[in-house]
C-alpha cells in the first residue's frame, strides 16, 4: 500500500502511513472474529485524530 501511495507523489499530502498490526493470518483463513477485530481497529484509528492509537504507535494488536 505504501508503495502505491509513494508512486502517486501524494505521500504526507493526504495522510501519514502508520503500520497497525492486527495479527497474521492466511488470506483465505480470515474468520468472523478477524473481521470484527479489524472493524474495531478501524474505528479506533478513525477516532484517533492526534496519533495516539497504541496499536498503530507500538505495532500491538
Amino acid at each position: 500500500m505504501q508503495i502505491l501511495i509513494e508512486r502517486t507523489g501524494l505521500l504526507e499530502a493526504i495522510a501519514n502511513i502508520l503500520s497497525a498490526n492486527l495479527r497474521q493470518f492466511d488470506g483465505i483463513g480470515i474468520t468472523f472474529d478477524d473481521w470484527a477485530d479489524l472493524a474495531d481497529l478501524r474505528s479506533e484509528l478513525a477516532r484517533d485524530v492526534k496519533g495516539n492509537c497504541h496499536r498503530a504507535r507500538d505495532g500491538q494488536s
